[in-house]
């Protein structure tokens, strides 16, 4: 057995090349909101060339409030274009290249909290009085 040739060959006659190898799989997961992917926390995961029968452990968080108040649930994924439903925890196992994406539903809950903060102000100036003591409470 001749060793591996990594460079020009030159063939005077007729000969067998075996080329030894697997497939390897891209595989890429994207979501507008951090996930857990392999015990990493990211938005943007490009898992590179992957060998087939790998698994790939995604943990999404069910629910994320942002800065801004918005309450953003997970609704579903997409893997290769074909959208599934969240049944919590996901393992892929790797048989062909894959692009998942997490798609995300938004809840404003800003404008539910704008509105309490402008109730609340309202009552405690309603309740409040003019500051001179001259307001008479009945209990």
């Amino acid at each position: 057995m001749n060793p591996p040739v990594n460079g020009t060959v030159i063939i005077t006659e007729p000969t067998r090349i075996n080329i030894a190898g697997s497939p390897q799989y891209l595989v890429v997961i994207k979501g507008s909101l951090p996930v857990i992917v392999n015990g990493t926390r990211t938005t943007s995961y490009t898992g590179g060339w992957v060998w087939p029968g790998s698994v790939i452990r995604l943990s999404i968080p069910r629910y994320q409030v942002l800065p801004n108040l918005t309450l953003a649930v997970v609704s579903s994924i997409n893997v290769n274009g074909r959208e599934y439903p969240l049944l919590g925890n996901i393992i892929l196992a790797i048989d062909s290249p894959m692009y998942v994406n997490v798609n995300y539903r938004d809840y404003y809950t800003i404008y539910l909290m704008m509105l309490l903060t402008v109730l609340m102000v309202l009552l405690i100036m309603r309740f409040r009085g003019d500051g001179q003591g001259n307001d008479v409470i009945t209990v």
